[in-house]
């Protein structure tokens, strides 16, 4: 009913010293009236032979007349025995005993009926709502699964297995390279210890959202980071590491081609042209039983996998005791088993391994701002810079190569009355199911691109010079997104321009504040603000509820080795 129509409400029992609620009818609450009629509007009014009889004083108008007369003598009793009802939203509590004189009897006006008639309307509709809603099936709240082991390496595949994938197209193993300056970077493995090594004073993923001051508390309130991600030093930090990191000496001596110097062109095409030609060599005799010179094309492979049977004992000796120890490997865990996934999922679709790509000056899209160019033609006005997508995707033979970048949703959250459990849900949930659940608990894949991962991507797209990413946001029971987004290069080139300013302290060897982008307040907001639009704006290529899952038997098909 309409709060501003009743003239005055009350739940009133009149036994033997009992506690009598009052109102102003001017003060009345919408919730306060809801919870009157959804009780029936049942009103203890009279009292034979020393019983007391509820009944529906709305049911007729001399019930109405009644229920109005009792409110307003409960009103003057509530003035007579000092009860404050002129403050909005006081609700009063009286005792009125055996033997207490009862104030003379107030009479209902005609505005007091027909108020109480309009919220006599309102009641019975509730009340037909209120009966539809029992008389409806509950819908079953779905459980979760407890545990105390995660099973982090739940139906995954390993890169030698996602490898052998039809159209797959791995790169060739490290011994079979030429390398020759950072154009080869690309053609090492990410697995391979040598990967690691690369990255020695290059500006990758790693150190780009410290670099670039989205740590720091004003910069991360503005971006609505989660708390994990604050950290005021994480700028110094980074600034600790590249002041370090001694570029021109790289702890690569045995590697010839490894270190960031340039190589004459004629040998950087030279070597480009043999790591090609044998990596489609590899793929042409995928699983025909040749043998490579690194030994990993022995024998015949197929595709699937075989099924996955878990060593128990080994799985529960290496298996996370912290929630954030079994997030951070639940991702990588599961990278491999999400790219088989989205191929099996695109059947036209061929993804190519990738390493670790470095920025190419000479190759910079036309369309990045004039000052973004000066900087990146500029010798040493920026940091080295390379980054590392998961993959490369066409989705069909005559498409345009894409950027591809994994982020595996962990299905584990723990509840602070179990702590010592992990809890997960194992069953695919509907929207309406979803919605329900507490934020923490629901796992599944996300439908926009964090802020914290914008600059990533983006940067993934200028040294591959690809104009999309596909963003796949993977989860272990609630299926696959795959987002889309595109290159912005005036987004990028404010990014290298705040980059720019970092490696100036770092060259002066003179430490940054952890505020330092805010010295340009407007330009960096409006950068900040930049970023929040590109992860909000992506668009949703397809949702794979049922994705493609290796097969596995035994404690490997269950998420929980102890279940």
């Amino acid at each position: 009913g309409d709060a501003t129509d009743a003239a005055i409400v009350a739940r009133a029992s009149m036994a033997p010293h009992a506690v009598l609620f009052a109102t102003q009818s001017t003060h009345v609450h919408a919730h306060a009236a809801d919870r009157l009629y959804t009780t029936g509007c049942q009103l203890s009014t009279t009292q034979k032979n020393g019983k007391s009889h509820s009944v529906n004083l709305f049911e007729t108008q001399q019930g109405v007349q009644e229920t109005i007369h009792g409110m307003l003598n409960l009103q003057q009793s509530a003035q007579c025995y000092g009860m404050n009802s002129a403050s909005p939203s006081t609700h009063s509590m009286i005792n009125l005993g055996q033997g207490q004189a009862a104030p003379p009897a107030l009479q209902p006006t005609e505005a007091d009926i027909q108020a109480v008639q309009r919220l006599l309307r309102g009641s019975r509709s509730q009340q037909q709502s209120l009966q539809m809603t029992a008389s409806t099936p509950r819908v079953r709240r779905p459980r979760p699964v407890r545990g105390e082991v995660p099973n982090i390496e739940w139906r995954a595949l390993s890169l030698d297995e996602l490898r052998e994938h039809p159209r797959f197209l791995a790169l060739p193993p490290v011994l079979e390279l030429q390398m020759a300056g950072p154009p080869t970077f690309a053609y090492v493995r990410q697995d391979d210890p040598l990967w690691d090594e690369l990255h020695d004073g290059v500006l990758t993923s790693r150190f780009l959202s410290a670099v670039l001051g989205f740590r720091e508390p004003r910069a991360a309130a503005h971006l609505g980071l989660p708390r994990g991600m604050l950290n005021p030093r994480a700028m110094h930090d980074a600034y600790e590491y590249f002041r370090a990191c001694n570029t021109q000496h790289r702890r690569l001596a045995g590697w010839k081609g490894c270190s960031l110097e340039a190589r004459p062109t004629s040998e950087v095409q030279d070597a480009i042209s043999l790591n090609e030609a044998r990596r489609q060599e590899i793929h042409a005799t995928k699983g025909g039983g040749q043998a490579s010179k690194g030994g990993e094309h022995r024998g015949r492979r197929t595709w699937p996998p075989a099924c996955l049977e878990t060593q128990l004992e080994l799985a529960m000796l290496y298996s996370p005791r912290s929630l954030a120890s079994a997030r951070t490997r639940w991702g990588s865990a599961q990278e491999a088993a999400a790219l088989a996934a989205v191929l099996q999922a695109l059947p036209n679709a061929t993804i190519e391994e990738a390493g670790l790509v470095m920025l190419d000056v000479t190759t910079l899209p036309p369309t990045l701002p004039q000052h973004a160019r000066t900087l990146a033609l500029t010798p040493n006005a920026l940091p080295p810079i390379g980054a590392s997508p998961d993959a490369m995707m066409r989705r069909h033979p005559s498409a345009p190569l894409e950027a591809v970048e994994v982020k595996n949703t962990c299905p584990f959250f723990t509840r602070r009355s179990d702590p010592n459990a992990f809890y997960a849900y194992t069953e695919y949930l509907s929207e309406s199911a979803r919605s329900a659940l507490p934020w923490y608990e629901v796992r599944g894949p996300v439908e926009t691109v964090q802020p914290y991962y914008v600059p990533q991507v983006q940067l993934e797209m200028l040294v591959t010079r690809t104009s999309q990413n596909t963003f796949v946001s993977a989860s272990a029971s609630q299926g696959i997104n795959l987002l889309t987004m595109n290159r912005d290069d005036l987004y990028l080139g404010e990014l290298l321009h705040f980059l720019s300013r970092f490696w100036e302290m770092v060259k002066r060897g003179q430490p940054p504040s952890e505020a330092m982008h805010w010295a340009e307040p407007e330009r960096f907001a409006a950068f900040l603000d930049q970023t929040a639009l590109l992860g909000s704006g992506v668009s949703k290529g397809a949702h794979i509820a049922r994705p493609w899952r290796r097969a596995a038997r035994g404690v490997a098909a269950s998420l929980f080795l102890d279940s």
